[in-house]
């Protein structure tokens, strides 16, 4: 019987830190998917061209593809969890700084940094 219980236990923390990987993916996948809503339209509000728009996502993605060559040596220096942190916190305070908008160039080099800090905290923290 004690090891029943240690395998329901075992199966309990299993359970928890499953809930709590399920509840950091829907959070995170909230927050990208109301930037995906109000990005564009903020800059819309400020006469950026649709063509232009699709610049501002492009540099998002090419920040993802860049910090893919560099992201085992980050994680390597920091740790897994120090980088989270890190991520989390520069990804949090871009997103606070990008919405008020002062020229579509720092935009661009914003939504790059988005791109970096995005792929070190969705790689890092599975």
């Amino acid at each position: 019987t004690s090891k029943q219980m240690l395998k329901s236990f075992v199966n309990l923390i299993f359970i928890r830190q499953t809930k709590f990987l399920f509840l950091s993916f829907f959070l995170f996948a909230t927050a990208v998917g109301i930037n995906l809503v109000t990005f564009p339209s903020i800059l819309k509000l400020n006469k950026i061209t649709p063509s232009q728009i699709g610049i501002a996502f492009a540099c998002e993605v090419f920040g993802v593809a860049i910090t893919s060559f560099y992201l085992s040596k980050f994680v390597a220096k920091f740790g897994p969890f120090k980088s989270i942190r890190i991520s989390s916190i520069i990804y949090a305070s871009i997103v606070l700084l990008i919405f008020f908008y002062q020229s579509f160039w720092l935009w661009l080099l914003l939504v790059f940094v988005l791109g970096c800090c995005w792929l070190v905290f969705a790689i890092t923290r599975i």
